[in-house]
């Protein structure tokens, strides 16, 4: 009796093994580059090297305010996704919000900033996270939503001040750094008050 026994280490099943893997690795890197295109670093000068405030300080849907680590790339709109990070470094100062705008995760690499819209709303994504550098401070005073929590994620230190109403739903978690919270009880400081 003959048997139809393949090898793993036969020529045509390291054909099948390497495309597979070729694949899977493909698929990775596709998944890692999207992820990085997301990242967006605010950069108010467009292509003069710096990130931060150094002209306008509107963050909307509109205004090329956006650009890539090292602040030396022409400035972009906001791409304003689910997938969409924002990144506050170089010169801090207040972020005046004039949009409802959607994000999934703010970085705040130095002190100074304030995020602030007078009536628009930033809508956390899902696994949504606020980090604040070790050592530094930020603040948010606008209004928030959002549909599965928030996770600050520290070291530094968070405020939710001013008079936007915190309406995003879901667990909200600190796992590193401090979290303010400076705002009345009618304005929720968090969704479970």
């Amino acid at each position: 009796m003959k048997t139809n026994t393949r090898h793993l280490n036969s020529p045509k099943s390291s054909r099948k093994t390497n495309h597979i893997i070729a694949a899977a690795v493909a698929a990775a890197l596709a998944s890692f580059s999207g992820h990085a295109k997301a990242q967006q670093f605010f950069d108010s000068n467009g292509a003069v090297a710096g990130l931060g405030i150094n002209g306008s300080n509107i963050w909307d849907t509109t205004t090329a305010n956006w650009g890539a680590a090292g602040g030396t790339t022409a400035g972009v709109v906001w791409a304003n996704t689910a997938t969409s990070d924002a990144v506050f470094a170089g010169t801090a100062g207040f972020i005046n919000n004039t949009v409802n705008v959607t994000v999934r995760n703010i970085t705040f690499d130095v002190s100074g900033y304030s995020i602030d819209g007078n009536l628009s709303t930033i809508t956390f994504a899902p696994s949504a996270t606020v980090t604040v550098a070790a050592g530094q401070t930020a603040q948010i005073t606008e209004s928030t939503g959002g549909a599965s929590g928030l996770t600050i994620a520290g070291p530094g230190t968070l405020t939710f001040g001013g008079i936007g109403i915190n309406a995003y739903t879901g667990t909200t978690s600190v796992t590193g750094g401090t979290l303010n919270l400076n705002k009345s009880i009618s304005n929720r400081p968090l969704p479970e008050t």
